[in-house]
């Protein structure tokens, strides 16, 4: 069992249950929650569940904690929405570079403009509330397309400030430069690439049978990969490569927003999600076979299983092998 000192991390930590603290359980549980702190605009509150030493109020301090992070969501899901609403009122999704701005806090405009790249398959921005100076706090994100970076540095006579790297930046602008911004950004694009430029293909590291998915198989074989961490930028999490695999069931969840299946053959089945694209339950059906790109995980609710992590998903062509 997870065991610290801190009471505020205990509260934090087993709160979730989880049977081991691995990288990923922080990377995707308790590092976004103590974000959504700083996010709201009060970190003190994170502050506050960390240095807790009494237990009883622990749990009240992870309580307030979690109400921001629900509210954190809340406003980043409408923000979201708002914008592609933007995009398409405007005729945007043509254009090579989105540029939106909405009412939104500054400081969910990461994850609205990450929303928006991967909704529309484009390079992003996306542009926060005005402030009483008239100044906009705004975040762009890239899809491994482009170098955002060098889009917004021939940009640079209508920013004020602007920074990042060649997948992500910030900048802060004039709210009367907004448009401007849009036009030059999407001017600078075509300089630089083709219309339309798409992403690389993804690299996978290796393919695997469809054996590796017993559940002996994959808890042996995906523990390895588990040594392998943290993952991260300068070591990315190994993906991998199985065609024509057989859908046995495909449903939605979390308010439709998610994929869970499960693919194989028995004893070799395994469960797998696709995050984010619970609209293509709708398009699976029982018995179809499809080739996927995924990373490995062992799950750990109730009991440590083996389960696939996707990252694409596509029906197999006849024939192929």
């Amino acid at each position: 069992n997870p065991v610290s000192a801190r009471k505020g991390i205990k509260a934090l930590i087993e709160n979730s249950r989880p049977d081991t603290v691995s990288c990923q359980y922080l990377s995707f549980y308790i590092i976004p929650l103590l974000n959504s702190a700083s996010r709201m605009g009060q970190a003190e509150t994170a502050m506050a569940l960390i240095m807790e030493t009494d237990a009883e109020k622990a749990a009240q301090k992870l309580s307030d904690l979690t109400r921001l992070n629900n509210t954190r969501k809340k406003n980043e899901d409408e923000g979201f929405a708002a914008a592609s609403l933007e995009v398409y009122k405007n005729g945007w999704d043509t254009s090579d570079v989105l540029v939106v701005k909405g009412g939104w806090l500054h400081s969910i405009s990461g994850n609205i403009a990450s929303r928006l790249c991967k909704a529309f398959n484009r390079p992003a921005i996306a542009i926060g509330k005005e402030g009483a100076n008239g100044l906009c706090i705004g975040s762009a994100r890239n899809n491994n397309a482009v170098d955002i970076l060098a889009l917004l540095s021939d940009c640079s006579g209508i920013l004020e400030r602007y920074g990042g790297h060649k997948a992500a930046g910030g900048l802060t602008i004039k709210a009367e430069n907004v448009d401007l911004l849009r036009d030059e950004i999407n001017k600078a694009y075509l300089r630089k690439y083709k219309r339309g430029a798409e992403k690389p293909a993804t690299e996978v590291d290796m393919a695997l049978g469809k054996k590796c998915f017993s559940v002996e198989n994959g808890l042996r074989l995906f523990g390895e990969i588990e040594r392998l961490e943290p993952f991260g930028e300068a070591n990315p999490r190994p993906l991998f490569l199985t065609k024509r695999i057989k859908v046995n069931k495909a449903e939605a969840f979390k308010n439709m927003k998610h994929l869970r299946l499960e693919l194989g053959e028995s004893p070799f089945n395994i469960e797998a999600v696709f995050w984010n694209n619970g609209e293509m339950a709708a398009k699976l059906r029982e018995g179809m076979l499809v080739d996927i790109i995924y990373s490995a995980e062992i799950h750990s609710f109730r009991e440590r299983r083996p389960r696939l992590i996707l990252e694409a998903l596509t029906p197999s062509v006849a024939g192929e092998n």
